[in-house]
Parts: structure tokens; sequence; C-alpha cells
């Protein structure tokens, strides 16, 4: 608990903050010297584009966070439902194959959306042969 009240604790003076250079950014266009208004108006500028970037990277984690989740929820959904199936073969094959298949890169998402799909079909499939390998994903 403390260390997010620290957090917010910092968010709320970094926000002042940059309210205090936009207040002092309008009394400088009314009352100060032109190098004045300048030097803040590139300060508000740089602050704004900084915020933009700021904001960007924090809607891709977000994105990521939910497109992952998602992508997860459904493996562990069914693998808890075909656990419970009895199903213990099937759910163990199914992730190994997933976790021969996937490969974690910076790049890309290694597309665990689709063999996390492929290993919940994998999973839910009657199909009697069980050991038959999967195609690894190029």
């Amino acid at each position: 608990m403390t260390i997010y009240f620290h957090i917010y604790e910092r968010v709320i003076v970094l926000l002042a903050s940059i309210l205090c250079v936009f207040a002092l950014w309008v009394v400088a266009e009314i009352y100060w010297p032109r190098w004045a208004r300048i030097g803040l108006g590139t300060v508000v500028l740089l602050i704004c584009v900084s915020l933009a970037f700021m904001a960007g990277a924090f809607l891709e984690h977000i994105d990521s966070n939910l497109w992952y989740g998602g992508a997860t929820y459904g493996l562990v959904d069914a693998s808890v439902e075909e656990l419970e199936r009895g199903r213990h073969d099937a759910v163990l094959n199914a992730l190994k194959r997933l976790r021969d298949n996937y490969r974690v890169s910076y790049e890309s998402r290694g597309k665990y959306d689709v063999l996390s799909k492929d290993a919940i079909i994998d999973m839910k499939s009657t199909r009697n042969d069980e050991s038959a390998p999967c195609p690894p994903v190029p």
C-alpha cells in the first residue's frame, strides 16, 4: 500500500509541476519579455511531446496486457475444463506442443494467440490419436 501511495504522490507532484509551467507560460505571454515567452513555450511543447510519447507507451502496454491476457485466459480455462474431465494426457500433449512451437521475441508476439487457440482445439478434440505431432509454426 505504501508503494502505491508514493507513486500517486509523485504523479500528483508531476502534474502540479506541469500545470505550474503552463500557468507561467500564460503569464509570460502577457507580462514577460520575448525571450521568456519563447523559453517557456519551448518547455511547454517539449512537455506535451513527452506526455504524448508516455501515453502511447502506456496504451501499448495495456494493449499487450489485454492481448496476452485474453489468449491466456482461454488457454487456462480450457486446460482446467479438460483436466476436470480427466483428459490429462490431451492437456499435457497440447501444452507441450505449445511450448515447442512458441518462440519468444521482442519484435512480435510470436503468434501466441494462434498457438493458444490451436492448443485449445487440440485439448478439446475427441480424436484418439493424441500423439500425432503438430506441424511447427514458421
